[in-house]
């Protein structure tokens, strides 16, 4: 009962591989009756708290875009399709340990969010997609994207885009809309 948020936000990203089942569907069963007793508030709360440390913990620097942890990015994303998760009144206990765009896919199902849920959905997808291009592409392991024109040029061109400008123009508005949907959303 003495779980905080970030720590429930975690065990949704958990999926059986192998073991005992039972003891894991045995979890499964702790962790519902345990956000099934949560206040909208606290989630609300929490899921602020840790943005803001996620955010104020890496300097901004310069001529980069962190993918995950900037405003909009995938860190975003994934705190919305958390709130839904946790102030569900009975969670599905098939979603914890989907994907981000799976569950939002699923939740936009139930939901007068649906074209924003889906669009978030779509969006996730995008910011991944870069993500890994730009690791391959300049063998990196960050999820920080450099602003230098000549790497979005590199970019674009392996996103199908036309140029680094139209991914430049396409990430920005990317990022915007998450912007806006996680403050919509997630209220303060």
């Amino acid at each position: 009962t003495r779980a905080r948020i970030w720590e429930l936000q975690a065990f949704l990203k958990a999926s059986y591989i192998s073991g005992n089942e039972k003891l894991f569907n045995n979890l499964v069963k702790s962790f519902q009756q345990r956000i099934s007793n949560l206040i909208e508030k606290d989630i609300l709360t929490g899921i602020n708290d840790i943005r803001s440390k996620s955010i104020s913990s890496f300097p901004l620097e310069m001529n980069l875009i962190d993918l995950k942890k900037s405003s909009g990015g995938l860190n975003d994303i994934e705190y919305v399709a958390h709130y839904y998760l946790l102030s569900a009144a009975k969670l599905d206990s098939k979603l914890i340990g989907e994907s981000i765009p799976q569950i939002l896919s699923h939740l936009s199902t139930q939901s007068k969010q649906k074209k924003v849920l889906n669009e978030l959905a779509d969006n996730y997808i995008f910011i991944k997609n870069l993500e890994i291009f730009n690791q391959l592409a300049f063998s990196s392991s960050s999820s920080k994207l450099s602003t230098e024109e000549n790497k979005f040029e590199k970019l674009g061109r392996l996103m199908e885009l036309e140029s680094g400008a139209s991914l430049k123009k396409k990430l920005d508005s990317v990022l915007q809309f998450n912007r806006e949907s996680y403050s919509a959303i997630i209220r303060k």
